[in-house]
């Protein structure tokens, strides 16, 4: 059941490992493809064999994480709702300070 998390960790691993090699070492691309060729193919073979044991019960872990990641989506969803009103509410300083000697306001100095 853990296996499909270790697979999905290996994976994107090689792939932050893939884009450092290209964007901070600056490797040749053929090696880059090499890499990813060999490590790749051993996750995807990996992969395959976790994948055979859902039907054993590897379900469960993948019915968490989504409901889980739904969840999360939909709580950023909502935050980002969330601050885009408040963005789009918001009062300028410029506006506050004209209104401010209509209101019955007064500023201190200093």
């Amino acid at each position: 059941m853990a296996g499909i998390a270790e697979v999905g960790v290996m994976m994107v691993s090689t792939t932050l490992v893939t884009l450092v090699m290209f964007l901070i070492w600056q490797t040749n691309l053929f090696l880059e493809f090499c890499f990813r060729l060999v490590f790749g193919s051993v996750e995807l073979i990996y992969m395959s064999s976790v994948l055979s044991k859902i039907a054993e019960g590897g379900w469960l872990p993948l019915a968490f994480a989504t409901f889980f990641l739904s969840v999360m989506y939909t709580w950023d969803y909502g935050s980002v709702l969330k601050y885009q009103s408040e963005v789009r509410e918001e009062v300028s300083l410029d506006l506050m300070l004209d209104l401010g000697s209509n209101l019955g306001t007064v500023r201190v100095p200093g």
